[in-house]
C-alpha cells in the first residue's frame, strides 16, 4: 500500500507544478501583452505629435505668411545685404605651359598577300589547273574535284551527298560547289532539282596528273 500511496503522492505534485507553469507561463504573457499595449499606446502618441509639429512647420513655410511667424521666405531672392561677399578674382594671367610635341611613331602596315578574287576563272588548260590543284585549292576544294573525278556519279546526288563523301558540312560544300562553278573548274546543270555538277575535259585531264604524282 506505501508504493501505491507514494505513486499517487508523486502524480499529485506533477500535477500541482503542471498546473503552477500553466499560471505562470499565462501570467507572464499577460504582462507581456500588457507592456506591449502600453508601449503601441506611447509610441501612437509620440507620432501624433509628430504630426502636429510638422503641420505647424509646414504653413509656417507656406508663401504670405512669412510676415506672421517672423521667417523669412525661401523663395525669395537674397538682399545685397544678405548675399555672401565673393572671392576676389586675380586678374593675373597664369602663363601658359609650352609642351614639346613628341613625334608619333609611324606605324607600318603589314603587307598580306594577295588572294585571287572569288570570280576569277582558272586558265583551262593542264599547267593552269595543275598550278590552282598545287597552289590554291584548299582540302574541300580537293576532295569535292577528286570524288567527282573518281565517282562522277556523285555530280547528280547534289551537294549534300558530296559533302558526306568528302566529309564536310553541306553549307560549306555548297558555297564551295558554286566558287568552283564560278571559276570554271564545274559545269553545273540547272535543269533539275538537285543540280548536275560535272568536271570539263581540261580539268579531268589535270586531275589525272595530279593524282598521280601524288600517288607515286
Amino acid at each position: 500500500m506505501s508504493g501505491v500511496e507514494d505513486l499517487r503522492a508523486a502524480i499529485l505534485r506533477v500535477e500541482n507544478l503542471l498546473e503552477r507553469i500553466r499560471v505562470e507561463y499565462y501570467r507572464d504573457v499577460a504582462e507581456r501583452m500588457f507592456y506591449l499595449e502600453s508601449e503601441i499606446l506611447n509610441l501612437r502618441r509620440e507620432f501624433r505629435r509628430l504630426n502636429e509639429a510638422l503641420e505647424t512647420l509646414a504653413s509656417q513655410l507656406r508663401p504670405g505668411r512669412a510676415e506672421v511667424t517672423g521667417l523669412r521666405d525661401l523663395t525669395a531672392p537674397l538682399s545685397l545685404e544678405e548675399r555672401p561677399p565673393r572671392a576676389p578674382v586675380s586678374t593675373t594671367a597664369m602663363p601658359t605651359p609650352v609642351v614639346a610635341e613628341r613625334p608619333r611613331p609611324q606605324r607600318r602596315r603589314a603587307t598580306r598577300p594577295v588572294k585571287p578574287s572569288v570570280s576569277e576563272r582558272v586558265e583551262l588548260t593542264r599547267e593552269g589547273v595543275l598550278k590552282f590543284l598545287t597552289t590554291e585549292a584548299n582540302d574541300t576544294e580537293l576532295g569535292i574535284l577528286r570524288i567527282l573525278y573518281e565517282n562522277p556519279d556523285y555530280g547528280s546526288r547534289g551537294s549534300t551527298e558530296i559533302a558526306r563523301a568528302i566529309g564536310k558540312v553541306r553549307e560549306h560544300t555548297a558555297r564551295t560547289l558554286k566558287k568552283l562553278c564560278e571559276r570554271g573548274l564545274l559545269v553545273r546543270e540547272e535543269g533539275g532539282i538537285p543540280f548536275t555538277y560535272s568536271l570539263p575535259r581540261e580539268v579531268a585531264e589535270a586531275l589525272k596528273v595530279y593524282l598521280e604524282g601524288r600517288r607515286s
